[in-house]
């Protein structure tokens, strides 16, 4: 018979028991909301001032947006690139215009996010206010050990946080493992390597002997000799200096600067050694087994030492400089920890959060044996190391 889905919005307001409040706004990424859904809202805020007057009880609101923007924002106040900052502070002036002007007669008591693939909350001192971020159902983890630990703007202090951030210092190890846990991303860097040095090993000639200094001043010799290999060597920097995270400007240019650096002078180690080889062996420069072994080096070379430096770099980048924090976890492709949020609103009114988190999840699936009845389609297999459903921490409690 298909499917109906009710909502024609993408953003919504939904009554709960108790005088509470579900409301969903629709960002639309980070740019300003609509005419057309502050109408809504207003319309929403004079249903809700009108059931409270009518029940005498007070309302209170749980919001759900898209994304934590009290964390970008407080994390904005730390970087040196306004654009971010602009960006962020942009999305929160949406949303104080909710607060402030829309529901300004009913506070906001409880924030709900994802967009960060983490649980983190933060909350005020009596614990009226709860910014809970839970991500858990996103494809990868973000790490929980490089974001601000100071309170933020309101007052509202970190209380909690899975993964820990000591747990989550300890996955960034798995970053020096890179053409182990990410074996493609190999490919990448393989293809530029062979590009760039091809260059080089076209401007090759015999070194006048097997010395060290002779095979790098023939390789600089081919490099100066090529300008396509020049140029490559300068938009591989360029690109890295680019891909650099822009938390900090000076960080943007000296670090990805060396981490481009250190790449085009693994490719020119690559090259010199070939040349030393082929020279060794007596092949011609540029014959075909100089130029089979230059295909199957470079490729290879690029896989598995262009991902131990970009793996060595976003190690450095997640552990000293708190920046990458997406791409230094993404490639590690964690599906751990994932977890999600069960809100009771109790007979005194007041509002329970259980955060509940999956330390292992399944790798291995069977068939549900009462999925005909409505049970699940799939169960963990037989012998699967999945951990148990837990709470993350104890339940939190919101005052009415």
């Amino acid at each position: 018979a298909g499917r109906a889905a009710p909502q024609r919005r993408s953003y919504f307001a939904l009554e709960l028991p108790r005088g509470w409040w579900l409301l969903g706004v629709d960002i639309q990424l980070s740019s300003d909301i609509d005419r057309d859904q502050v109408a809504y809202f207003r319309e929403v805020a004079a249903r809700v001032r009108a059931r409270a007057t009518s029940r005498d009880e007070p309302a209170n609101v749980i919001l759900c947006t898209a994304e934590p923007y009290w964390i970008y924002e407080h994390e904005a106040e730390l970087d040196t690139v306004k654009a971010r900052a602009l960006q962020h502070e942009q999305l929160e002036h949406n949303l104080q215009l909710l607060e402030q002007q829309v529901f300004k007669d009913h506070p906001i008591r409880v924030y709900l996010a994802g967009d960060l693939h983490h649980y983190r909350r933060h909350a005020s001192d009596d614990a009226r206010t709860q910014r809970v971020t839970a991500g858990g159902g996103g494809a990868f983890l973000h790490p929980t050990h490089n974001l601000s630990t100071t309170p933020l703007a309101d007052g509202c202090a970190l209380r909690s946080a899975y993964p820990d951030p000591a747990t989550s210092r300890r996955l960034t190890w798995r970053d020096l493992l890179f053409p182990i846990v990410s074996p493609t991303f190999g490919l990448l860097t393989g293809l530029l390597y062979l590009y760039v040095g091809w260059y080089m090993i076209a401007e090759m000639r015999r070194p006048e002997s097997y010395a060290p200094v002779d095979i790098l001043s023939e390789v600089a010799r081919a490099l100066a000799s090529s300008p396509g290999a020049g140029t490559s060597f300068a938009i591989v920097i360029g690109g890295f200096i680019l891909f650099t995270d822009t938390r900090k400007r000076w960080y943007r240019v000296l670090g990805g600067g060396l981490h481009g650096v250190a790449h085009v002078t693994a490719m020119t180690i690559i090259v010199g050694l070939l040349g030393a080889a082929a020279s060794a062996l007596g092949w011609e420069l540029l014959g075909l087994g100089h130029l089979g072994a230059s295909i199957v080096a470079l490729f290879i070379g690029g896989w598995l030492i262009g991902s131990l430096i970009m793996g060595a770099y976003l190690f450095l980048s997640l552990r000293v400089f708190k920046t990458h924090t997406t791409e230094g976890f993404s490639g590690l492709a964690i599906e751990d920890y994932k977890h999600f949020l069960r809100l009771v609103i109790d007979d005194d009114g007041s509002l329970t959060i259980y955060p509940i988190g999956i330390d292992r999840v399944p790798r291995r699936w069977s068939d549900g044996p009462e999925a005909d009845a409505g049970g699940p389609a799939f169960v963990p297999a037989p012998g699967d190391p999945a951990t148990a459903p837990r709470l993350i921490e104890p339940p939190v409690r919101v005052p009415r």
